[in-house]
């Protein structure tokens, strides 16, 4: 369900059965402090710092910390307002102030400060989020937060309280949309794709024109992206790998 590499060069895999790490010759299998696993692993980050940051399926958030090869773990705390709220976590991103932002299915998006250790929420009901499931989550170069919920795509900008519809308003095509990735290009461009295949286009650096691509075909939901080379964007798809220039 997910991979991540780590400064030191390790693969760390997320998958139905825990969290593996892989280090050129073996995989292993990475356990809490108590002896058990982490369950089903569904996002991993690897932080500025050096530290993973795990999202599972009904374990919460954990923290591998490198140097001590521990893991620490995250529950949601019924009667506490700081704690991590409850839901699957699907999506983690790093703010540039080390700050990192949780999506989860059904809980909303919140964000947890690594210095207090305490979780602030935000939510459709009070903070304008388009919807409490979150799928995708990005922190651009920027500085803004993108979020890909099921209810379109939104994004945040730097010291602002208002989540901006992109291509999501009432009426347009990406408002009924679930977004599944979110990625930032070597250009500044911000590419979107939903589980529908609807693929988006944002850009910017530019004067910050949203627009939906084409589609040549129906190849399925759009999974990932990547910059596989110079000049290109390589679009996983659940039919395949659909490669585009930078301007789309």
């Amino acid at each position: 369900a997910a991979l991540a590499q780590d400064q030191a060069g390790f693969f760390w895999i997320g998958t139905g059965a825990g969290l593996m790490r892989y280090d050129g010759y073996n995989f292993r299998v990475q356990l809490r402090a108590d002896g058990q696993g982490l369950g089903f692993v569904r996002a991993l980050l690897a932080a500025r710092d050096g530290r993973l940051w795990i999202g599972t399926e009904s374990d919460g958030l954990a923290i591998h910390d490198p140097g001590s090869e521990q893991i620490t773990v995250y529950r949601s705390e019924p009667g506490r307002s700081d704690a991590l709220a409850a839901g699957t976590i699907r999506a983690l991103a790093e703010d540039r102030d080390g700050a990192i932002w949780v999506g989860t299915i059904g809980g909303g998006l919140d964000r947890f400060d690594p210095a207090s250790g305490r979780f602030q929420h935000h939510r459709r009901a009070t903070e304008g989020l388009p919807d409490d499931r979150v799928q995708a989550l990005l922190v651009d170069s920027r500085g803004v937060l993108w979020v890909g919920s099921w209810k379109g795509l939104s994004r945040r900008l730097p010291g602002s309280r208002v989540f901006e519809p992109v291509l999501s308003g009432p009426g347009e095509p990406l408002a009924e949309r679930i977004i599944t990735s979110i990625y930032e290009a070597e250009d500044g461009r911000i590419w979107a794709g939903s589980q529908q295949g609807d693929l988006a286009l944002i850009d910017m650096p530019g004067d910050g024109r949203a627009q939906l691509l084409p589609r040549p075909g129906d190849h399925g939901s759009v999974a990932a992206f990547v910059a596989a080379t110079a000049g290109e964007i390589w679009v996983g798809r659940t039919g395949g790998i659909e490669v585009r220039a930078l301007d789309g």
